[in-house]
């Protein structure tokens, strides 16, 4: 999935970091307020809302957001690391860029080790409102299987991602037996 044109990208950007600003940051305030603004817009601006959300959601698929999704949650199987990389959608357009470019940049905040760091509910949002004032679907399909990058082996993750295991890791190392 490719990304839209510089305007389509600036105009995502510009629905997310607005509901959130005006949200506080409360992910189910920012979702409605992206939900109010969707119902506003035209059949091909929610399309277009979608294959930009599509295309940041590709781009963060990889094993490097998948072992950073791990050591935070605990778990990261398709729908736990889905969830995740909407969750950094929502935070914003710098936060998701630093994270997507460096992983391990998650490791600065120690405070998201206290709750699930994802957000389920925006991935379905666009093409749901499209079906509701068009009465069909959008035909986008996302394939999210392909993960880019180098997989990794769970008794590893200490040596390739040592900020996020210094970090989120100490629980992990009790699960596997013991420190690395």
């Amino acid at each position: 999935m490719t990304a839209g044109s510089d305007k389509q990208v600036e105009a995502f950007w510009r629905v997310i970091e607005s509901a959130r600003g005006e949200s506080g940051g409360d992910l189910e305030r920012q979702t409605k307020l992206i939900e109010e603004h969707l119902m506003k817009s035209n059949a091909s601006e929610i399309v277009a809302f979608q294959k930009q959300f599509d295309a940041l959601m590709d781009k963060a698929n990889t094993w490097d957001l998948m072992a950073a999704c791990y050591l935070i949650n605990g778990e990261a199987f398709d729908g736990i690391f889905d969830c995740f990389c909407a969750w950094l959608v929502m935070r914003g357009k710098e936060f998701y860029e630093a994270t997507v470019e460096s992983p391990e940049s998650l490791a600065d905040f120690p405070e998201f080790q206290l709750y699930k760091v994802m957000w389920c509910e925006i991935t379905e949002l666009p093409e749901r409102i499209y079906r509701e004032k068009v009465g069909r679907y959008t035909g986008l399909r996302r394939d999210y299987t392909n993960l880019k990058g180098s997989p990794w082996e769970e008794d590893e993750l200490w040596k390739r991602y040592p900020r996020l295991w210094a970090t989120f890791g100490e629980w992990r190392a009790d699960v596997m037996g013991g420190s690395p």
